[in-house]
């Protein structure tokens, strides 16, 4: 894709870009605000199944492995974007909670 997009595997042990939080910390945000979209989920069934599908798929392997393992890197998004490194599970989270913050506005 013309270098838009790389393949760079990366084991990341933080949360989101890298934040040192701890793991049990990490786990037990990650697991109440699962909870959260769940009982949402009727109000926005794409938007809250792809972020729940994204997340149960990221809080899986940070439980069996302690990290998570990233391999798609935009090298020419803008800075500070163009270092970071994500995974399908992050771009199911973040379409889905588009997806969740434009219904609200809707309403």
């Amino acid at each position: 894709m013309g270098g838009r997009v790389r393949l760079t595997a990366l084991w990341n042990p933080g949360a989101a870009f890298g934040l040192p939080i701890p793991e049990r910390v990490l786990s037990t945000a990650s697991g109440a605000v699962l909870a959260v979209l769940w009982c949402d989920r009727r109000r926005c069934p794409v938007g809250a199944g792809l972020a729940l599908g994204g997340g149960l798929s990221n809080l899986r392997e940070r439980l069996r492995r302690g990290r998570v393992y990233d391999y798609v890197r935009f090298p020419r998004a803008p800075r500070p974007l163009n270092r970071y490194v994500f995974n399908l599970a992050d771009f199911a989270i973040l379409a889905g909670g588009l997806a969740l913050l434009m219904r609200r506005k809707r309403r």
